[in-house]
């Protein structure tokens, strides 16, 4: 009968140990998947809260990039606007000296023809007056000596020279 008390308290004392053991290992086991789901949150929490940092962080950064690029292409719209607006008046002042200068030169060209038609027309004309006036006098003079010579001591015309110059 002892033995069979002892075996009874010892049968009730392992499975008050076993339960004792199996609540423990329940409890360890709870804990842990309470500290493993706790973990998971705070490692989901944390990356979302990384995550959003970061997109926040990238479209902070995409809009400065962008503001920045279209800051640059204003820039350089402006550039290349001044730039073909320089070459445009630089052209345009290049056209009108041009132009102004065949003006000069079309009109120098004139002057000059004029003037060297207005002094071939005077020389000729002097030529013409002068060759005029040369033959006018020496057929006067011509004439003067040749009717001098029809003439007689008293100044009246030789009958003979007058019918043969006639």
């Amino acid at each position: 009968m002892i033995c069979t008390l002892k075996c009874i308290v010892v049968g009730e004392v392992l499975v008050e140990v076993v339960v004792v053991v199996v609540v423990i290992v329940v409890v360890v086991v709870i804990i842990v998947v309470v500290v493993i789901v706790v973990v998971i949150i705070i490692v989901v929490v944390v990356a979302v809260v990384v995550i959003i940092i970061m997109v926040v962080v990238v479209v902070v950064l995409v809009e400065v990039v962008v503001v920045v690029v279209v800051v640059i292409m204003l820039v350089v719209v402006v550039v290349v606007v001044v730039v073909v607006v320089i070459i445009i008046v630089v052209v345009v002042v290049i056209i009108i000296v041009v132009v102004v200068a065949v003006v000069v030169i079309i009109i120098m060209v004139v002057v000059v023809v004029v003037v060297v038609v207005v002094v071939v027309v005077v020389v000729v004309v002097v030529v013409v007056v002068v060759v005029v006036s040369f033959a006018k006098a020496f057929t006067t003079l011509c004439s003067f000596f040749y009717f001098s010579r029809c003439l007689d001591q008293s100044g009246k015309l030789r009958e003979a020279e007058v019918s043969n110059t006639l």
